[in-house]
């Protein structure tokens, strides 16, 4: 029948006609997919940071979004994705090809997942602990959800770096290391 077929072909030599038939060979497997955002270096290539140890970022690339309370957040995004062989089918019939995929389906929900989500954490919730651990799952499961309904595989998505601004992380991580040093004075008077 013409069209594209259901049936994939393994690997192997395969004798046709190609007036009759024409095989496209599709990469089938897991790819990365990043979006991250750009830091400040130095002459010698190396990364800035600032008296806390944060990187430097040069620009708003990257995802960003405003928090719930109104400060500028940005951060880098990695997926783990890929296409199974029964799965390639419906994707080229969709989507054309691989890096079709890409980029009308996997970054733009990346992005649009990460903000929808971000948006609603204050910046501290997001600095913090349990509260970041949350918006990462959300995440996660929302981009797993989104793909599985495109008939496209997740294996991992991760939230590598959140960029939370200096006027905000300072006062939180000097608050975090006095209590930290609160407790060490506490064992050793132990």
């Amino acid at each position: 029948k013409a069209g594209i077929q259901e049936n994939v072909l393994p690997p192997g030599l395969y004798p046709t006609n190609p007036r009759e038939m024409q095989i496209d060979v599709v990469e089938i497997g897991y790819r990365e997919s990043t979006i991250s955002v750009k830091s400040v270096v130095d002459e010698k290539g190396k990364v800035k940071v600032d008296e806390s140890g944060e990187p430097q970022i040069e620009s708003e690339d990257g995802i960003n979004f405003p928090s719930s309370d109104g400060f500028p957040i940005n951060l880098d995004f990695t997926a783990i994705w890929g296409l199974l062989p029964e799965q390639a089918p419906h994707a080229i019939r969709t989507f054309g090809n691989v890096k079709q995929v890409e980029a009308k389906v996997v970054m733009p929900q990346i992005e649009s997942i990460c903000r929808n989500n971000g948006s609603n954490y204050s910046a501290v919730q997001l600095l913090v602990g349990d509260q970041r651990e949350i918006y990462q799952n959300d995440t996660l499961n929302d981009f797993k959800k989104v793909l599985s309904e495109k008939e496209i595989s997740l294996l991992y998505g991760l939230v590598r770096h959140i960029y939370i601004p200096k006027e905000v992380r300072l006062p939180i991580q000097t608050a975090f290391i006095s209590d930290e040093l609160k407790i060490t004075r506490e064992q050793e008077q132990k």
